[in-house]
């Protein structure tokens, strides 16, 4: 749909909050984000928790492996874990292996990063209520 609990449209600089801890209308400035404006609700949205929009995937995942910060997470998304410099391979609730990504792995993110935006291309026709009648090339 695109636009928020008050109207405005979703794009960079809106973000979803709590308005029982952060008043909907309320100027933030976030570190690594910048300046938003509170202007969304979300269910998962609860106390001192902020939801951030992102123009793509892309720059949100660019957040999560800047690197002042160290984020471990579980992944079997293939762009998650090709875009970090390096992926940890836990096995029997241990860390089995530690894997560098390669240059040639950088290289296939770059046709998976296409085929994630022609994904979202399909998701966007689908929930606007288009019908799909054909794979576009």
């Amino acid at each position: 749909d695109g636009f928020t609990a008050t109207g405005a449209k979703a794009k960079y600089g809106v973000v979803a909050v709590d308005p029982a801890v952060i008043p909907l209308g309320t100027r933030l400035f976030v570190e690594g984000y910048g300046y938003a404006i509170a202007c969304d609700v979300g269910g998962a949205i609860k106390g001192l928790r902020i939801d951030l929009f992102y123009e793509s995937r892309k720059e949100a995942l660019k957040l999560l492996l800047a690197e002042d910060k160290i984020v471990l997470m579980a992944t079997h998304d293939p762009i998650l874990a090709l875009m970090g410099d390096k992926r940890i391979v836990i096995k029997n609730g241990g860390i089995h292996k530690v894997i560098k990504t390669t240059d040639k792995e950088r290289t296939i993110l770059s046709t998976l990063e296409e085929m994630d935006k022609t994904l979202l291309a399909y998701r966007t026709k689908l929930r606007n209520g288009e019908i799909i009648e054909k794979i576009e090339e």
